[in-house]
Protein backbone atom coordinates (compact mmCIF):
# COMPACT_ATOMS: atom_id res chain seq x y z
CA UNK A 1 0.00 0.00 0.00
CA UNK A 2 1.54 3.32 -0.81
CA UNK A 3 -0.32 6.65 0.03
CA UNK A 4 -1.21 8.80 -2.81
CA UNK A 5 1.70 11.33 -1.70
CA UNK A 6 3.68 8.56 -0.89
CA UNK A 7 7.01 6.98 -2.82
CA UNK A 8 8.22 4.18 -4.30
CA UNK A 9 11.74 3.96 -3.66
CA UNK A 10 13.80 0.68 -5.76
CA UNK A 11 16.97 -0.72 -6.20
CA UNK A 12 17.38 -3.78 -8.20
CA UNK A 13 19.96 -5.36 -10.99
CA UNK A 14 18.90 -5.02 -13.94
CA UNK A 15 19.14 -6.18 -17.26
CA UNK A 16 22.31 -4.94 -19.27
CA UNK A 17 22.21 -3.07 -21.86
CA UNK A 18 25.06 -3.72 -23.78
CA UNK A 19 24.29 -6.54 -26.03
CA UNK A 20 27.08 -9.29 -25.09
CA UNK A 21 26.44 -8.97 -21.75
CA UNK A 22 22.69 -9.08 -22.06
CA UNK A 23 23.55 -12.30 -24.65
CA UNK A 24 24.74 -13.83 -21.44
CA UNK A 25 22.20 -12.68 -19.16
CA UNK A 26 19.87 -13.91 -21.39
CA UNK A 27 21.80 -17.24 -21.52
CA UNK A 28 22.03 -17.25 -17.95
CA UNK A 29 18.73 -16.69 -16.76
CA UNK A 30 16.79 -20.31 -16.63
CA UNK A 31 19.60 -21.68 -14.26
CA UNK A 32 19.90 -18.35 -12.73
CA UNK A 33 15.64 -18.37 -12.01
CA UNK A 34 16.19 -22.12 -10.31
CA UNK A 35 19.02 -21.12 -8.20
CA UNK A 36 17.58 -17.79 -6.79
CA UNK A 37 13.82 -18.51 -6.20
CA UNK A 38 12.81 -16.81 -9.31
CA UNK A 39 15.47 -14.01 -9.81
CA UNK A 40 15.17 -12.76 -13.32
CA UNK A 41 18.45 -11.24 -14.77
CA UNK A 42 17.03 -9.56 -17.55
CA UNK A 43 13.59 -8.24 -15.88
CA UNK A 44 13.63 -4.36 -17.00
CA UNK A 45 12.80 -2.60 -13.57
CA UNK A 46 12.38 0.64 -14.76
CA UNK A 47 9.93 -0.15 -17.65
CA UNK A 48 7.76 -2.29 -15.38
CA UNK A 49 7.24 0.27 -12.63
CA UNK A 50 6.47 2.81 -15.34
CA UNK A 51 3.81 0.67 -17.20
CA UNK A 52 2.68 0.16 -13.32
CA UNK A 53 1.69 3.77 -13.77
CA UNK A 54 4.32 5.41 -11.51
CA UNK A 55 6.49 8.09 -12.99
CA UNK A 56 10.26 7.06 -12.19
CA UNK A 57 11.45 10.55 -11.06
CA UNK A 58 14.86 9.38 -10.27
CA UNK A 59 17.24 6.79 -11.47
CA UNK A 60 20.48 6.15 -11.40
CA UNK A 61 22.62 2.95 -12.72
CA UNK A 62 25.66 1.85 -11.91
CA UNK A 63 27.77 -1.80 -12.06
CA UNK A 64 27.75 -4.13 -9.10
CA UNK A 65 30.96 -5.37 -9.31
CA UNK A 66 31.61 -7.31 -6.40
CA UNK A 67 35.69 -7.97 -5.60
CA UNK A 68 35.67 -5.25 -8.65
CA UNK A 69 34.91 -8.95 -10.78
CA UNK A 70 31.81 -8.98 -13.54
CA UNK A 71 28.40 -10.74 -12.35
CA UNK A 72 25.38 -11.82 -13.89
CA UNK A 73 23.62 -9.35 -11.66
CA UNK A 74 24.89 -6.28 -13.55
CA UNK A 75 24.02 -3.54 -14.25
CA UNK A 76 21.43 -2.65 -11.01
CA UNK A 77 19.48 0.50 -10.59
CA UNK A 78 18.26 2.83 -7.63
CA UNK A 79 15.17 4.94 -8.36
CA UNK A 80 12.50 7.06 -6.75
CA UNK A 81 9.40 7.11 -8.18
CA UNK A 82 5.90 8.68 -7.65
CA UNK A 83 2.39 6.88 -7.82
CA UNK A 84 -0.27 7.89 -10.57
CA UNK A 85 -2.32 11.10 -9.25
CA UNK A 86 -5.50 11.03 -7.58
CA UNK A 87 -8.93 13.09 -8.20
CA UNK A 88 -6.06 15.68 -9.96
CA UNK A 89 -3.68 15.96 -6.81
Amino acid sequence: MLRPTGELRFYEHVRSQQPRAFRRQRLLNPLWRLLGGGCDLTRDTERAVTEAGFAVTRVRRFAFLPNGRPHPASPSIIGVARPPAVDGR
